[in-house]
């Protein structure tokens, strides 16, 4: 199902529904619906969240696997800090590259004044392979 998947993708990554929200633009009360399974998102709104999720429109849809079956791996969120502490950069350049969209590993969307910084912990690890 697919809320099951949403919730389960979501925790992999560390993300909550208020950070899809923001990284999606779609509203608290419509992203809660779908969250309790109370109401499917239109494709458009999927392909949305599975961008801001970092997986393929697939991993959402009942055509594929059941997610709570397979065998993911367990990656925390990087804070910003910790990925400019394993680059060996500063934090406010790692923030830099987010902001202007030229990482490969994460992104960074404005909510008023404030910036919300978010790397994907299986981008950044391929990254971080990528160097070695």
């Amino acid at each position: 199902m697919f809320h099951k998947k949403l919730i389960a993708l979501a925790g992999d990554r560390g993300m909550s529904q208020k950070d899809l929200c923001v990284l999606t633009g779609i509203s608290n009360s419509s992203m809660s619906l779908y969250f309790g399974g109370h109401n499917m998102p239109s494709i458009q709104r999927i392909e949305a969240i599975a961008q801001a999720l970092d997986v393929p429109t697939s991993a959402l849809l009942d055509d594929v696997p059941d997610i709570e079956n397979r065998k993911a791996p367990t990656l925390k969120k990087i804070p910003v800090s910790e990925a400019a502490r394993r680059l060996g950069t500063s934090a406010d350049f790692i923030r830099a590259a987010l902001e202007q969209g030229t990482a490969p590993f994460g992104f960074a969307a404005k909510v008023g004044d404030t910036w919300r910084h978010h790397i994907s912990p299986y981008k950044f690890q391929e990254y971080i392979a990528g160097e070695a």
